[in-house]
């Protein structure tokens, strides 16, 4: 083997090591930099799991509703009762484990201060959503009235 080959393999190994040392660095410092927002959405808080979870199919829900809004020519009830019930349960869910989430913070004033912001962000959803509903439920359904509240 050559000294260029063996400088190459050499400076590829240092790197190498460099590299795979980094995470474990980043992880040995990642409580000291926690903010409010860390310490809510951890790895292992099943309470946060379970309120992404919740936003996520909410979100995904919607969309779909909103895909087929805009595609139907007339919605059926049977298809808005269970986006209503379905939509509904997401947000319950989310309502629910947002208060654990406090409880469990009730100490950490920065902590519940950003699950407040949630709630208040959560209660618009619920409200926009019985809107939607009750849009959707009415006998004489106007499309765009409908995707407006599809939107929002």
């Amino acid at each position: 083997m050559n000294r260029t080959t063996s400088a190459r393999i050499s400076f590829a190994l240092i790197v190498g090591l460099v590299i795979a040392s980094i995470p474990s660095l980043a992880l040995a410092q990642a409580d000291v930099f926690r903010d409010a927002g860390g310490k809510i959405r951890g790895d292992i808080y099943w309470p946060s799991k379970k309120v992404t979870r919740s936003f996520n199919s909410a979100r995904a829900y919607a969309q779909d509703f909103q895909t087929y809004v805009a595609k139907s020519e007339k919605l059926e009830p049977s298809v808005v009762n269970d986006v209503k019930v379905e939509l509904g349960r997401y947000l319950d869910d989310a309502q629910k484990h947002l208060a654990i989430m406090k409880k469990d913070f009730a100490k950490d004033k920065e902590t519940v201060a950003a699950i407040d912001k949630i709630e208040k962000d959560l209660a618009v959803a619920v409200d926009a959503n019985k809107a939607m509903i009750e849009c959707c439920e009415n006998e004489k359904f106007d499309k765009v009235a409908g995707m407006a509240c599809c939107t929002d």
